[in-house]
């Protein structure tokens, strides 16, 4: 059985890098149909201390991995949040 987990990313830089990384390793599709475009992580440039954005996107995956993905999910310094968590953010 799947279920959907809601991850958070509080910055940006951090949802790119498990998008590219993270997400290749568990053979996962977001569910969106379009990815948005990203730029090249060389081109960017930013100062860690000052970006900040809530990054937030819902994944189907098998019950029996979500131990396993939570880390890596962790690895990625994002976070599963529960649909409570983001009401009280606002999100």
């Amino acid at each position: 059985m799947n279920v959907k987990v809601p991850v958070l990313f509080e910055k940006p830089q951090d949802f790119v890098a498990f998008y590219n990384q993270g997400l290749p390793r568990f053979y996962l599709a977001l569910p969106f149909s379009e990815i948005p475009s990203l730029p090249d992580t060389e081109s960017l440039r930013f100062d860690e201390s000052e970006a900040e954005a809530k990054m937030v996107t819902v994944i189907d995956i098998p019950e029996e991995d979500l131990t396993a993905f939570q880390a890596v999910i962790q690895s990625f310094r994002g976070r599963v949040v529960s649909s409570d968590e983001l009401d009280a953010m606002g999100i």
